[in-house]
């Protein structure tokens, strides 16, 4: 993991992948995510993120791909998100409530080639998934996949990291996107800004599918 790090620092690379592979460096040990009680470290959240990583590229899913992202909790979310970045792919998140149509608009909006759900979400968007023609991973298969290689994260700065829809209330959703340079200087601002460090804690209440999230969640 040493030579990986100081070969990301001497390339300049800084995608959000690289930066997440900087900070389980430091902080290996201490408290990434917690929900509902439940805590994993930033060295166990890395190693589920590893395990879907490469279980998307068992899937054919990489660089430029976009993938849809329905899960039940938001640990499994973040592990996702972090894994379709890690390969290369855009995430697009969907809300377990939405309805089918709207699934279906966001599917072939984004030309979706994969999906990511769970045993819960499955049952309110397999049909769409399966009539759009889009592979389905399940969470809980592609978390036991043979792990990606750290060295193969993606460290493009300037390739799109994500997707998310805005709600329609003033007539048809549209799609966002935003590269990871965006992102990570969005979050270095607001670090600085408001002085945050290791120390701090950050509340995620949005939902991974609004655009609020990305401040909380990176």
């Amino acid at each position: 993991m040493h030579q990986i790090e100081n070969n990301l620092r001497r390339a300049g690379a800084d995608s959000i992948g690289t930066r997440f592979l900087l900070t389980v460096e430091r902080f290996a040990d201490r408290i990434a995510l917690r929900e509902h009680n439940a805590g994993i470290s930033y060295r166990t959240l890395l190693d589920r993120v590893l395990h879907v990583a490469g279980g998307l590229k068992a899937l054919e899913i990489g660089i430029g791909d976009s993938v849809v992202v329905s899960v039940s909790t938001t640990t499994d979310g973040v592990v996702a998100i972090l894994a379709i970045l890690f390969v290369g792919a855009i995430y697009v998140p969907v809300e377990e409530g939405y309805p089918p149509e709207r699934i279906a608009a966001i599917v072939s909006d984004v030309n979706a080639k994969a999906a990511i759900v769970d045993m819960r979400t499955a049952a309110t968007t397999v049909d769409v998934l399966n009539d759009a023609r889009v592979t389905i991973g399940q969470y809980a298969t592609l978390i036991e996949s043979r792990s990606l290689d750290a060295a193969r994260v993606h460290t493009d700065a300037a390739s799109i990291a994500s997707i998310l829809y805005t709600s329609g209330s003033t007539g048809k959703p549209k799609g966002v996107a935003q590269i990871h340079r965006n992102v990570l200087h969005h979050v270095d601002t607001l670090t600085r800004r408001f002085s945050i460090d290791h120390e701090d804690r950050q509340t995620l209440l949005a939902s991974l599918a609004f655009d609020g999230s990305t401040t909380d969640l990176y």
